[in-house]
C-alpha cells in the first residue's frame, strides 16, 4: 500500500508542476458548517493560522509545495497553506496574455497600479490618480508566458511595463507574491523607474 501512497503523491506533484502560478482557486469539498484551515506549512503538523469559508471564492495562490499536496496563499501580512485537495483551480490561462484585473505596487516611494480591462489606474504616495488606457500588451519574444509586457498611455504622459511570473516580496512584510512589475512613467517633467509586486485582484 505505501507503493500506491507513493505513486500518489507523484501524480499530485506532477499535476502542480504543470499548471501555472499565480492562479485563483476555490474552496471545494469543505462542509457548508466547516472551514478549510491554513496552516502556517505544508503539512497538517503545522499551526492553524487563519481558515477560510468553505464557499469561498478566487483566492490567490503563490504556488504548490514540493509535493503539490499544499498550496500557498496570503493571509494578511503572512502567508499560510491550505490543503490542495480542497482546492478547485479557475484561472487564469496564462498564454492568453495578462489577466485582468491585475493589480501592482510598490514602496519607495509608495504607488499602486489597478489594471481592469483596458484601464489602468496609477496612484502615488500623495494618493493622485492617473488615468491610462492601455495601447499594447502581450508577452515578450521567446520569453514564452513568464514575461509580458504592456503601455499605457493618457494624453499627455505614457506608462510602460516589463512583468515576470516570478516569486517577488514587498519589503515591508511576510506576505509572497507571485508576478513582479517594472514599471517606467514618463510625464512632462521627466521620468522614473517603480518596482514593485503585483496579485490578481478578483
Amino acid at each position: 500500500m505505501r507503493w500506491l501512497a507513493a505513486l500518489a503523491g507523484l501524480v499530485t506533484g506532477l499535476a502542480a508542476e504543470a499548471q501555472e502560478y499565480p492562479a485563483l482557486y476555490d474552496v471545494r469539498g469543505v462542509a457548508a458548517d466547516d472551514v478549510l484551515n491554513l496552516r502556517a506549512g505544508p503539512g497538517v503538523s503545522h499551526p492553524v493560522l487563519g481558515s477560510l469559508r468553505p464557499d469561498a471564492q478566487e483566492v490567490e495562490v503563490i504556488g504548490p509545495s514540493a509535493n503539490g499536496r499544499w498550496l500557498q496563499i496570503n493571509l494578511g501580512e503572512q502567508t499560510a497553506w491550505a490543503s490542495s485537495f480542497y482546492m478547485q483551480r479557475r484561472g487564469p490561462i496564462w498564454s492568453f496574455g495578462l489577466p485582468s484585473p491585475l493589480a501592482c505596487f510598490g514602496t519607495e516611494p509608495f504607488w499602486s497600479l489597478d489594471r481592469d480591462g483596458g484601464t489602468v489606474t496609477l496612484t502615488d504616495m500623495g494618493f493622485t490618480e492617473r488615468r491610462y488606457q492601455e495601447v499594447w500588451s502581450g508577452p515578450a519574444t521567446g520569453g514564452g508566458d513568464q514575461a509580458f509586457g504592456a503601455v499605457w498611455q493618457s494624453s499627455e504622459t505614457r506608462l510602460s511595463a516589463t512583468l515576470r511570473r516570478e516569486a517577488c516580496n514587498d519589503g515591508m512584510s511576510d506576505r509572497a507574491f507571485g508576478m513582479s512589475i517594472l514599471l517606467i512613467d514618463e510625464t512632462a517633467e521627466g521620468a522614473q523607474m517603480l518596482s514593485g509586486c503585483c496579485s490578481l485582484a478578483p
